[in-house]
């Protein structure tokens, strides 16, 4: 195996060699063609006054032979063929900024300019030359159309405009205020949340706004404390006033922000069953009897307000569930000692049935969440099987608590 390997190795480092070698002989059989006068008819004749090979010949002679003069006047030669061909004008503004020549770059660059009007073609290589030669008034004209209008190249764009203008507030208005959508999208990250708050009433309304982004923006601010502004967005975004989310099952998880996190550990499978005249809306959860599984994966988090106290309620009901070691529910605090509370483990098997969890939140504490909870067992027999459904989970607030 190891020699086959090697023999593999060996094989796809000669191919690289050829091709290089092919190339540099292309390259050699081009330039001494010059002074050999080769037919008019021929191929290599079509390539000596094709401006896209000339514009080729001249980037390998200087960038991999260091001739620039040869590439200076190939270039010449593709524009004197055609004096609109944008990459050879681009090549030949690098090389004269790389010359030391910069005045005549920006002569270049400036002539560039005229003839890529509304062009988007090339328009990458034009901002990056732009760029070499610190020309920002151009540079911020590109950029919002960069931004604006070609999506492949929109990150680097941003990512450029973000080192260029750092300033939150500036840097709409060097790429143009209608690119506020995808500067508050670029802005969704964890290390520049504090932009797209700042973004944020400017986009909101925004019909291309798409709900993921609108959650993900709220799970950003949930993960990073701000959990004021988060449940405040939340609510206007989600219409609701209700403390626990989507209590009945009938509606998809949303795995994120507010919402419903439902995972799949091994032995378990989980259904929504929707809500009729005659059945409830559910969470079923199915243990398959292969595993002792340490169940943790329905959870939802929540805000609630410190020195207050609430009532978690729902239905729940079970059918052959195996072990020492039953499922129950849970209130925990998020960086915070209390609440941790919990029911006591449902029965293995039971009829729908109602149950409560009294809790208080102290100062310390905005954040909780509420999950299903089953601790693996450490009994012969551990491997849990049997169902279970919840339905109609609330979370009520009860009277503040007196200092």
């Amino acid at each position: 195996m190891k020699h086959i390997h090697v023999k593999m190795t060996r094989a796809t480092f000669f191919i690289i060699l050829l091709a290089i070698s092919l190339l540099q002989f292309k390259i050699s059989f081009f330039e001494q063609s010059n002074f050999s006068s080769p037919k008019k008819s021929s191929a290599l004749w079509r390539q000596q006054i094709n401006p896209v090979s000339l514009t080729t010949s001249a980037n390998n002679a200087y960038l991999f032979q260091g001739e620039s003069q040869k590439a200076l006047a190939m270039l010449q030669r593709a524009l004197t063929f055609n004096p609109l061909y944008i990459p050879a004008w681009i090549a030949l503004g690098e090389l004269k900024l790389h010359q030391g020549s910069k005045s005549e770059a920006q002569s270049i660059l400036d002539h560039i300019d005229t003839l890529m009007d509304e062009v988007g073609r090339w328009r990458w290589q034009k901002t990056m030359l732009a760029y070499q030669l610190g020309d920002l008034e151009m540079l911020a004209r590109d950029l919002d159309y960069v931004i604006d209008k070609l999506p492949g190249l929109r990150r680097k764009a941003l990512d450029l405009a973000s080192s260029l203008w750092p300033e939150t507030e500036i840097l709409p208005t060097k790429i143009g205020k209608h690119n506020l959508l995808h500067l508050f999208r670029y802005s969704l990250h964890p290390e520049r949340l504090d932009k797209a708050i700042v973004y944020w009433p400017g986009v909101r309304v925004n019909q291309d706004l798409e709900r993921r982004h609108k959650l993900y923006f709220i799970e950003l601010l949930r993960r990073q404390g701000d959990i004021t502004l988060a449940h405040t967005i939340w609510q206007e975004e989600l219409e609701t006033t209700t403390i626990l989310h989507n209590g009945s099952f009938i509606n998809k998880p949303l795995q994120t922000a507010f919402g419903w996190r439902i995972g799949k550990p091994a032995g378990t499978t989980w259904e929504l069953l929707s809500k009729t005249e005659s059945a409830r809306g559910a969470f079923h959860l199915h243990f398959d009897g292969s595993k002792n599984v340490n169940y943790y994966h329905l959870k939802q988090h929540f805000s609630l307000t410190p020195d207050s106290s609430y009532t978690l309620s729902g239905e729940v009901r079970c059918e052959n569930l195996t072990t020492d070691q039953r499922p129950y529910i849970e209130i925990i605090g998020v960086n915070a000692k209390k609440p941790r509370q919990k029911t006591a483990m449902f029965a293995a098997t039971q009829s729908w049935q109602q149950f409560t969890l009294d809790f208080t939140v102290p100062s310390d504490c905005q954040q909780v969440y509420v999950r299903l909870r089953r601790n693996k067992s450490y009994y012969i027999n551990n491997l849990i099987a049997g169902d279970l459904w919840l339905s109609n989970l609330a979370i009520t607030s009860n009277e503040l608590i007196d200092d």
